[in-house]
C-alpha cells in the first residue's frame, strides 16, 4: 500500500505542477475576471453618465417656477435659453425644456429633443409641466385649505407580489439550464482528462523504467497507484473551481455594481444547484473515474507516444456520442430509450442526471443505476488492473492483437 500511494503521490505533483494543468485552472478565472472587472468599470461609467445626463435642463426667468423646480432632483435650471441651446446642440444634455407663464396664468412650454429620445425626456417633461400648472391654478383658485385637502386626496394602494424564489426551482427554464450546465462540464472535463491521461499512460510505455519499476513492485498495484493520482488531480481541478466560482459569487456584493447582481441572480443560482443535487455530482464523480480507467487502457494500448491521440480516439467518440445522445432527450425526457440508457453503465452519467433534473425517475431507480455504475466501475478496475503491466510492456503496432494478447496470458 505504501508503494501505491508513493506513486500516486509522485503522479499527483507532477501532473499539477505542469504548466499545462496551471493554464486550464487559471484560464476560466482570468477569463471571468477580466469580464467582471470590465463589466463593473462599465455599469460604474454608465451610472456615472446617467447621473449627470438624466437630468432635464430646464430654461425659465418666472420666480415661482423656479422656487417650485429648485426642490425637483430631476432637474437642472438654466438661467437662459442661449447656455441650454448651444448644449443641446454639442449633444451634452439630451433635451430641454422652456418654460413661461401667460397672463391667464397658463403655462407655455417648449419641449426641444435629439433624433432619439433615449432618456424619455418628452414623457418626463409632461409630469414636471402638470404639476406646475396645477400649483399655479391653486394660487390663483384662492380655495380654501378644506377643499385643497379634498382635491389633493390621493388613491391608498396595496402591492402584494408573490414571491418567485419558492417555486423557482420547478421553472422550465431553470431546468434547462442545469440540464445543459451538467452536460457541457461533463463533456469538456472528460474530454480534457481522456486526452492527458492517455498520452500519461502512453509516455511511460516500452521505457527500460517500467520494467525496473515492475520489478520492484507489482504492475497491478502501480496502474492502482496512477488511478489515485489522476482521480486527485480531477478532483482538485474541480475543488478549486468550486471554491473559486463560491469565493467570487461571496466578494461581489462588496462591490456596489456587484450586489445589485447578486440580489438579481442569487435566488437562480440557489435553484440550479438545488435542480443539480447529490446524485448527478455521483454521476460525474463516477463517469470521471470511469474515464480515467478507460483512457489508461488506451494509453496502455498505444505502441508509441505519438499513437496515443488514435487510441484516445475510442473514449473521446463514446464521450461525444453520449453528450450528443443527451442533447437530443432535453424536450423528451419520457423517452423509453432515455430510461433504458439511463442504466447502461457510463452513458447512464449523461443520461440519469437529465430524469433527475425533470424529476421523472424516482429514488430506487437512481439507487439502481447508482448500483449498476458502480459495479461496472469495480469490474473495470479489476480487469484493467490484471492485464494493464502486460500491455505496458507490449510494443504491438496493433490494438487489438496487444488486447488479445494481454487477456489470453
Amino acid at each position: 500500500m505504501k508503494k501505491i500511494l508513493i506513486v500516486a503521490k509522485e503522479t499527483f505533483f507532477r501532473q499539477i505542477k505542469s504548466w499545462g494543468f496551471i493554464f486550464m485552472v487559471l484560464g476560466p478565472f482570468i477569463i471571468v475576471g477580466i469580464n467582471i472587472i470590465i463589466g463593473l468599470a462599465t455599469a460604474k461609467s454608465a451610472n456615472q453618465k446617467n447621473d449627470t445626463d438624466n437630468r432635464i435642463a430646464v430654461v425659465c426667468k418666472d420666480n415661482l417656477l423656479k422656487t417650485n423646480l429648485k426642490t425637483n432632483p430631476d432637474v437642472k435650471l438654466y438661467d437662459n435659453q442661449a447656455t441650454a441651446g448651444k448644449l443641446f446642440e454639442k449633444g451634452k444634455i439630451k433635451g430641454y425644456l422652456y418654460l413661461t407663464i401667460k397672463k391667464n396664468q397658463q403655462l407655455d412650454a417648449t419641449v426641444y429633443l435629439q433624433p432619439t429620445d433615449s432618456s424619455n425626456i418628452h414623457k418626463r417633461s409632461s409630469v414636471i409641466i402638470s404639476g406646475l400648472q396645477n400649483n399655479i391654478n391653486f394660487a390663483t383658485a384662492k380655495l380654501s385649505n378644506e377643499q385643497k385637502k379634498k382635491i389633493m386626496t390621493v388613491p391608498e394602494v396595496h402591492v402584494k407580489q408573490a414571491e418567485k424564489s419558492k417555486e423557482i426551482k420547478n421553472d422550465t427554464g431553470i431546468k434547462i439550464i442545469c440540464f445543459y450546465a451538467v452536460c457541457f462540464i461533463l463533456y469538456f472535463i472528460l474530454l480534457i482528462y481522456n486526452g492527458v491521461t492517455t498520452q500519461e499512460i502512453a509516455t511511460e510505455k516500452g521505457t527500460k523504467i517500467m520494467e525496473v519499476v515492475f520489478s520492484s513492485m507489482p504492475g497491478g498495484d502501480y496502474f492502482i497507484g496512477k488511478i489515485m493520482g489522476l482521480i486527485g488531480e480531477v478532483l482538485l481541478h474541480i475543488g478549486i473551481y468550486l471554491v473559486g466560482g463560491y469565493s467570487i459569487w461571496r466578494l461581489l456584493p462588496y462591490f456596489k455594481e456587484g450586489k445589485t447582481l447578486v440580489h438579481q441572480f442569487d435566488p437562480f443560482v440557489g435553484a440550479i444547484l438545488g435542480n443539480i443535487g447529490v446524485y448527478s455530482l455521483i454521476y460525474v464523480v463516477a463517469a470521471l473515474i470511469i474515464c480515467l480507467i478507460l483512457a489508461a487502457l488506451c494509453g496502455a494500448l498505444a505502441s508509441k507516444p505519438e499513437n496515443a491521440g488514435k487510441t484516445a480516439q475510442f473514449m473521446t467518440i463514446l464521450i461525444i456520442l453520449c453528450f450528443i445522445l443527451a442533447t437530443q432527450f432535453n424536450n423528451n425526457v419520457h423517452s423509453n430509450l432515455l430510461f433504458v440508457l439511463s442504466y447502461v453503465p457510463f452513458i447512464s452519467s449523461f443520461m440519469m442526471p437529465i430524469r433527475i433534473i425533470y424529476e421523472v425517475a424516482s429514488t430506487w431507480e437512481i439507487l439502481i443505476s447508482i448500483s449498476i455504475t458502480v459495479g461496472f466501475l469495480i469490474g473495470i478496475l479489476i480487469l484493467i488492473r490484471r492485464i494493464y503491466p502486460r500491455l505496458i510492456l507490449q510494443t504491438d503496432d496493433s490494438v487489438f492483437k496487444a488486447l488479445k494478447k494481454a487477456m489470453m496470458k
